[in-house]
């Protein structure tokens, strides 16, 4: 009696399983064909309701957010109900985005809801406002307890989307004492992990990847961004530099500035919170992002516990943060790569 009640136990928690595993690869393919502009079909329409949307305001220690709220109904795919709380996903961006970005991000706000998340993107007013700086991470501190008071949300299931900049400083709020022991995960596209490595690859146009200096051109856009939010957060030496030749005497005085002044840029620094860091992270960058070098990635995985790291991938299929078009043998492998770790990132979600 007692194994074949060990035995229907073990078929019984198989079948969950498999239903968990089965209720993932669908989230999976419905999120790609969404998303993928190669995709001829968008399923994903067809099957769920529109969710809800929301603007929403609360404050933070350092001032007023506001917020784009997504969130599912009742017939998004099976990610628990509204009565049991979903899981959720704030959206982090660092800097302000231009209109067609913002379309962007909410149309991908869109998707994920209908996934079955209730996602949120926060941001200060002052970045709402097209205020050029860096996002604060005490906005990404705020935000995580703003979902925790939803009762459609599961408290023990929050997560963070975080692209670029935005990624890199939601890891240092993700530090932040008051939520570090509760975020679920970090899904990090196109991070930077040390800022003043960062801000060198920049002014030099070159980056490191795997202990080797490689060839890197940033986009002009890049440069143009990254000059802006320095000169906003006190910075207006580095961002002198930043427009200053790409030579021998640039690097020799952004190395003498950072040893001065990067301390006081510490809260935008990964490098310096990450073992204070907790969260399962999956990292994802392009190989040719031209705003930062996926060597940076390279070395956020290598500072993290091997065990922490969920899933990480360098892929060939992006643009930055925008999905390349058109169809080639190497579209197909990055595609399968790609999904890959959506299921293993969404399987933990």
């Amino acid at each position: 009696m007692k194994r074949l009640l060990l035995a229907a136990g073990a078929v019984a928690m198989a079948g969950i399983l498999l239903r968990e595993s089965l209720a993932t690869h669908a989230q999976v393919w419905l999120l790609l064909t969404q998303q993928l502009p190669q995709s001829p079909v968008k399923p994903l329409l067809a099957f769920t309701a529109p969710p809800t949307h929301d603007v929403v305001h609360f404050e933070s220690a350092l001032g007023p957010v506001v917020g784009d709220l997504f969130a599912p109904t009742d017939r998004a795919p099976g990610l628990g109900t509204p009565s049991a709380g979903r899981p959720a996903l704030m959206l982090a961006l660092g800097i302000p985005l231009r209109v067609d970005d913002r379309h962007y991000i909410l149309d991908f706000a869109d998707t994920l809801a209908r996934l079955g998340y209730v996602v949120l993107w926060p941001r200060s007013t002052s970045l709402d406002a097209v205020e050029w700086k860096f996002e604060e991470p005490e906005t990404f501190v705020a935000s995580f307890q703003y979902l925790e008071t939803l009762p459609s949300v599961d408290p023990a299931r929050i997560s963070i989307f975080g692209v670029s900049i935005g990624a890199s400083i939601a890891l240092v709020g993700a530090t932040d004492t008051r939520i570090a022991d509760r975020l679920r995960a970090l899904i990090a596209f196109g991070p930077y992990h040390d800022l003043g490595d960062y801000l060198i690859s920049l002014a030099t146009r070159t980056a490191r990847a795997n202990g080797s200096e490689i060839a890197w051109e940033p986009s002009d856009d890049a440069l143009d961004q990254a000059r802006k939010v320095l000169a906003g957060v006190g910075q207006p030496e580095a961002a002198a530099i930043l427009a200053a030749p790409a030579d021998t005497e640039t690097l020799a005085r952004l190395r003498s500035l950072a040893a001065v002044r990067l301390p006081a840029l510490s809260r935008f620094n990964p490098a310096a919170h990450v073992p204070a860091f907790r969260a399962r992270t999956f990292i994802l960058h392009d190989q040719g992002d031209q705003y930062v070098p996926y060597g940076e990635s390279l070395k956020l995985r290598q500072a993290l516990p091997q065990q922490q790291v969920g899933a990480f991938l360098l892929s060939n299929l992006f643009q930055h943060a925008r999905i390349r078009g058109g169809l080639t043998g190497e579209t197909i492998r990055d595609v399968a790569g790609l999904y890959g770790f959506a299921t293993a990132a969404l399987g933990y979600l």
